[in-house]
């Protein structure tokens, strides 16, 4: 059949079988009265006014596929169109409802959210709602939906205020989206409309209830996206029409629109998630620039998506005249060419994002050591602040080391270098021949183990972020090692972590000895109470005392961390698994962000994969309970009472 067309383009030839949703499509039902609006004929106009655009203009078709000359079109829900040309070139349109005009799209914040990955997710097709949800939103705002108030007669400022503080001294909150009341002992409980009026939750003694346009716009969408309650009839969408619509929508899109190129770069940078808005920016706006760097230098994909866009055209990009500056005070390098948001971005949940921005390296060396290095290093570099001290260490203490160093163990070493800038606890020392020396003896032994034993030892051996030998090592150095003269020229890694093993016994010996000596005992809160996760226990370590039974008991010296649970800077947790076994987590706090610094078995000794997992969600927990907006405050840093 031929597809109608509001463009002025050439029309296109499709085959029936490619327009899904329309048969869900009908007439409108007979409008609403005012009355069922509260008495709002704003809110009326505008709903007969959005549904009649979604009539008019059928919305709800989730997929039309067309080809025509070699350009291939894919239309979603008649308000946006991606066009791959026969040169692979990408282009895309969003339909104006308020001029009837397509127009070209760059930016892709608003267009509808469809996942394309990973895999497990691409099997379902019950994502339709959101981009029938996400359609309906764009004609309420062509309808004026935005420029309604929220109340026809709103009421006394003072009146509200008085209400408002009511209902929370009492703990009741409502979700202005649904117009839902909860109470904070239940969150879960919804409150019946019934009740809440029983309550007088609603509206403030003496007045009457208003519809809001939030509450007329939910209706619109739950008419559309919710199952009928009642026999279905015309203008309800079938479930297994729109899941099939779904289906075809994301199939069209994995074989013919989505570039192979880009989705492969995005999943080199973060294999956990692929955004589609992100896939169209970058072949609609970057992809020759893109397609330049993966040809030349796919290894510093990294180092591309943190340097700002406007900078990706310069052949030059990854020079030596532009990243060496020799006896030059500055290149463009140090001249904003980093981007922050970028980078948080493309390698969020990868390390931790930092203000800190690119510098020109002093010396050839370090730059093309990191030009040279493997993609997940040059990540790892990036993501964990971008220091110029750490790659000119590691290029001179690999220098002279003639085994294939494995990647996992660099990655290792940058996460925990003294002179990373996420290490703040932690002296910088700069370009320091001690830690090369230091750096060399970890990378060789690694190299030797990987020669030896394969990649599978490599990596139980190396650990993983806020656990590995490394870190050990660099917390004995920085206690008692470097004042000894150590490392000195017969130290081996292997009697480095031995003498690190006998230092964090004492150490952990010591702070319990301290706790018992008759010094004041320290106490603290922690947002997340004693709390159990797959079948592990985890309970918080709430003292000094505490933090000293737990060091001697594992071995370890979790007891120097006290000063910084007593700032509220850190959190320490003691986990049973349900065989017994014991380990302890440590939780970095910075502002609301937290992660897990150390997670350690007895003897600073290995943990299960299972403890690993409960770890991580303990740390997803504590950060969700800070809440948005909320500081963890220590006793030292705690707000005062306030007087009755």
């Amino acid at each position: 059949m031929m597809l109608r067309d509001s463009s002025t383009e050439p029309e296109f030839i499709g085959d029936a079988s490619d327009t899904h949703g329309e048969l869900a499509l009908a007439a409108p039902r007979r409008r609403r009265r005012a009355s069922s609006f509260g008495g709002r004929e704003d809110l009326g106009r505008v709903y007969g006014a959005a549904k009649d655009l979604i009539i008019k203009h059928k919305l709800l078709v989730l997929k039309q596929f067309e080809e025509a000359d070699g350009v291939k079109r894919l239309t979603i829900c008649n308000l946006w169109r991606i066009e791959r040309h026969p040169d692979q070139s990408t282009t895309a349109f969003e339909y104006d409802l308020e001029t009837g005009e397509w127009t070209r799209a760059t930016v892709f914040d608003e267009w509808p959210a469809i996942p394309i990955w990973p895999v497990s997710v691409t099997k379902k097709p019950d994502y339709w709602p959101t981009v029938i949800r996400t359609a309906i939103w764009k004609a309420l705002i062509a309808s004026g939906f935005n420029d309604l108030p929220k109340f026809h007669n709103p009421w006394p400022e003072k009146v509200l205020e008085r209400h408002q503080k009511r209902i929370r001294a009492k703990g009741y909150w409502r979700c202005e989206y649904t117009n839902d009341w909860y109470h904070k002992s239940d969150r879960q409980r919804l409150i019946s409309d019934k009740e809440a009026k029983e309550l007088g939750l609603t509206v403030p003694k003496g007045h009457r209830a208003e519809m809001t346009p939030g509450m007329m716009a939910y209706s619109l969408l739950a008419a559309y996206t919710t199952p009928a309650k009642k026999k279905k009839g015309k203008g309800w969408l079938r479930k297994d029409s729109m899941e099939k619509g779904a289906r075809a929508l994301r199939a069209a899109l994995w074989e013919h629109f989505l570039d192979r190129d880009v989705v492969s770069a995005q999943l080199a940078l973060h294999r956990d998630t692929l955004s589609f808005a992100s896939c169209l920016d970058w072949a609609v706006n970057r992809r020759p620039q893109l397609l330049r760097v993966i040809s030349e230098s796919r290894n510093l994909l990294p180092l591309l998506v943190s340097i700002d866009f406007k900078h990706w055209h310069r052949s030059d990009l990854f020079s030596r005249k532009l990243w060496v500056r020799g006896a030059r005070k500055t290149t463009p390098v140090d001249r904003g060419f980093y981007n922050a948001s970028e980078s948080g971005q493309h390698l969020s949940g990868y390390g931790r994002s930092s203000r800190h921005g690119f510098h020109s390296f002093e010396t050839k060396a370090a730059w093309r050591w990191l030009s040279n290095a493997s993609m997940l290093i040059v990540k790892s570099w990036v993501a964990y602040g971008r220091d110029n001290a750490v790659a000119t260490n590691l290029a001179l203490a690999t220098s002279n080391i003639q085994r294939r160093i494995p990647v996992v163990a660099v990655v290792r070493l940058i996460e925990a270098s003294p002179d990373n800038r996420h290490a703040r606890d932690l002296p910088r020392y700069g370009v320091s021949p001690v830690l090369q020396q230091v750096y060399r003896l970890y990378l060789t032994h690694a190299a030797q183990l990987w020669a030896d034993e394969g990649f599978k030892a490599v990596r139980a051996w190396a650990g993983y972020p806020g656990s590995n030998r490394f870190s050990d090592v660099v917390d004995y150095l920085e206690g008692e090692g470097f004042a000894q003269g150590l490392p000195d020229k017969n130290s081996t890694w292997t009697s480095l972590e031995r003498r690190s093993a006998d230092w964090h016994r004492r150490i952990a010996i010591q702070n319990m000895e301290k706790q018992l000596s008759g010094i004041p005992e320290q106490h603290w809160e922690a947002a997340v109470r004693e709390v159990e996760i797959d079948g592990i226990a985890c309970r918080p370590l709430l003292s000094s005392r505490e933090m000293a039974v737990e060091g001697y008991e594992m071995s370890h010296c979790v007891g120097g961390y006290t000063p910084r649970c007593i700032d509220g800077r850190y959190r320490v947790y003691s986990l049973l698994e349900p065989d017994g076994t014991r380990s302890t987590l440590g939780l970095r706090i910075t502002r609301r962000q937290v992660s897990v610094e150390q997670h350690r078995g007895k003897y600073n000794g290995p943990i299960s994969p299972l403890a690993e997992a409960a770890g991580r969600e303990l740390a997803v927990r504590y950060r969700q309970a800070l809440g948005p907006g909320k500081k963890h405050h220590s006793p030292r840093h705690a707000p005062r009472d306030e007087a009755p």
